[in-house]
């Protein structure tokens, strides 16, 4: 029983990997489901990528001019349609938080793999930050955004806490 329970995280983290493939192949117009190929996102990301380096106002401060919704809808990746409309330096803002939860996640690797709870929320976290967010907006939706960064909130405090982190249900 012991091997079984030391092979959980393994496991979940495997099968994480598998639903991210399965996820990515269904986005990259997979079934033909979401109506968006490849071509188009590039279409999209390369439009807004000219956009924010055609000068550079649009690169430091974000871009005044609103594209026209019918031809460019949204960029299709959240972190190029916060730089065009925002700018570098809010863009950078929330990188850095990404790169800094990746790397507390690393550092706390250990403690993630004795709880099963934390390393799903961690799995889940990372996928939709790094991931899902590449493909979507969904950090800008009301809905899906505000129950991310909820998420991503709880993430932070447990592998900044480390072991002084509290679990639900586990007060004295």
């Amino acid at each position: 029983l012991r091997s079984k329970v030391r092979k959980a995280p393994l496991m979940l983290a495997v099968l994480g990997v598998l639903l991210c493939m399965l996820y990515f192949w269904l986005m990259l117009d997979g079934f033909n489901l979401l109506h968006k190929t490849q071509f188009d996102r590039s279409k999209y990301w390369t439009y807004f990528i000219i956009q924010i380096v055609d000068t550079p106002f649009n690169f430091f401060w974000g871009s005044p001019d609103v594209p026209d919704r019918s031809t460019y809808p949204s960029a299709h990746n959240y972190y190029l349609d916060i730089w065009y409309h925002f700018g570098v330096a809010t863009v950078s803002i929330i990188l850095s938080l990404v790169f800094f939860t990746l790397k507390k996640t690393v550092q706390s690797w250990d403690e993630l793999k004795s709880k099963p709870a934390f390393l799903g929320l961690a799995t889940v976290v990372l996928f939709a930050i790094m991931f899902d967010n590449m493909l979507k907006v969904s950090l800008r939706q009301p809905y899906p955004g505000i129950f991310t960064f909820f998420l991503w909130g709880i993430l932070l405090t447990f592998i900044k806490g480390g072991s002084k982190a509290e679990t639900v249900g586990s007060r004295k």
